[in-house]
């Protein structure tokens, strides 16, 4: 149990895990912003109509 659980911890610390997550978090603001892209959008769309 012991050696499994080195392994998990291994494989948490890895450097592909952090690339990913990294990576993860860079899309998540990418999404975020174009959200809050679309919404002024069509604030604006609203207040024209």
């Amino acid at each position: 149990c012991e050696q499994r659980i080195a392994g998990l911890k291994e494989q948490w610390a890895s450097p592909e895990l952090a690339a990913d997550y990294v990576r993860l978090n860079e899309l998540q603001q990418e999404i975020d912003a174009a959200e809050e892209e679309l919404e002024g959008l069509m604030e604006e769309y609203l207040e024209l109509t």
